[in-house]
């Protein structure tokens, strides 16, 4: 089992972020992932049996400004990983996406930053890692090949996916008051 996990991001406005922050992310969160893919899966399919999982974000579909970088790196990722789930089909190596919000961890805190802080990072509504790594378990048990972690960004997409107007208003909202 491969689990590709990365999530390094610049929290910054698009016009703080330098294109090598980008470049940075993409190497980090997706060229990293690619690597170790290409790396193991020969021989997941020369033994008959293998497991790939790539942890995605809600940001992938949605982000929040301020995020860029990391909603760039995680939907390239998202990109990556269901082209790669097409070409597996049929063989023995099974592929799992996993589309969780944000996680409670010191990550957040860690994140490079450029220009103002957003307010979006003050949220309670963060996951416990736990959560997702009890849902990535059972889905790997259950060979499932897409799990979206519920929790309050669960939510935001299923509004967004009807409403995405009221979503980008709403988000500007939040952000302004910061």
């Amino acid at each position: 089992v491969l689990i590709c996990n990365a999530a390094s991001a610049t929290v910054g406005e698009v016009a703080d972020c330098e294109v090598a922050e980008y470049e940075r992310h993409l190497r980090s969160n997706v060229l990293s992932s690619v690597a170790l893919t290409r790396a193991v899966m020969p021989g997941m399919i020369e033994r008959g049996e293998g497991a790939l999982t790539f942890v995605l974000s809600a940001l992938a579909v949605r982000s929040l400004p301020a995020f860029s970088t990391y909603a760039a790196a995680k939907a390239a990722l998202r990109g990556f990983a269901e082209s790669l789930r097409v070409e597996l089909e049929g063989s023995p190596v099974r592929l799992l996406t996993v589309m969780p919000g944000t996680l409670r961890t010191e990550g957040l805190a860690r994140l490079d930053r450029v220009g103002r802080e957003p307010r979006v990072l003050e949220s309670g509504f963060a996951l416990p890692p736990e959560r997702v790594a009890q849902r990535i378990v059972r889905a790997l048990e259950r060979d499932r090949g897409r799990v979206t972690v519920r929790g309050p960004a669960w939510l935001v997409q299923q509004l967004d996916h009807f409403a995405p107007s009221v979503v980008t208003r709403i988000l500007a909202r939040l952000y302004r008051r910061g």
